[in-house]
């Protein structure tokens, strides 16, 4: 079992797509009056810094824990 699938399982699948698809909803909102790629990018900024931010409290040392973390992000455990 994947990294991912572990993940959804911990909680109610259809809560974490209902989330999803406001998020992509709002960019999709946003993207109406900005064709330029910029949603895009904002959206993946977004998850970047909340992916940090959220691996920040299930850690005393995000430092020491940095490359465990990153395996975790980049599906390479």
């Amino acid at each position: 079992m994947d990294t991912y699938k572990k993940e959804v399982d911990k909680y109610k699948e259809e809560a974490v797509y209902d989330y999803a698809d406001k998020f992509i909803a709002l960019a999709n909102e946003m993207a109406k009056s900005d064709n330029s790629g910029a949603v895009g990018v904002a959206f993946r900024y977004a998850a970047a810094r909340y992916c940090a931010f959220e691996a920040s409290l299930q850690t005393n040392n995000l430092f020491e824990d940095r490359e465990k973390k990153l395996q975790l992000f980049t599906g390479s455990i």
